[in-house]
């Protein structure tokens, strides 16, 4: 072998390890997009769940002042709904 030259042995070493490191960044990318679709779709779940949480928190309110005695036009003053919802929401409660 001469001198400043590589056997061929060195340089499909020196290729493997390339390969590998290509391979390498190649699953990193493809496990940061899922792990990202992962986020993504927690994500989407919370929101979607979130909004019947404050229809639930809301619609206990109404129901705790029912239980407390008061009118649905009462409920409907303290709480700011119209008195149409207020009868909904508490007719909803009884067929539940």
């Amino acid at each position: 072998m001469t001198p400043g030259r590589k056997d061929n042995h060195e340089l499909d070493l020196s290729a493997l390890v390339c390969q590998l490191q290509q391979l390498a960044e190649q699953i990193r990318c493809q496990v940061d997009r899922e792990l990202a679709r992962t986020e993504q779709t927690r994500y989407r779940a919370a929101q979607q769940s979130q909004p019947m949480s404050d229809t639930l928190k809301k619609h206990q309110e109404i129901y705790s002042l029912a239980e407390q005695g008061l009118q649905s036009l009462e409920i409907a003053r303290q709480t700011g709904k119209t008195l149409g919802e207020v009868q909904v929401i508490l007719a909803l409660r009884k067929s539940e």
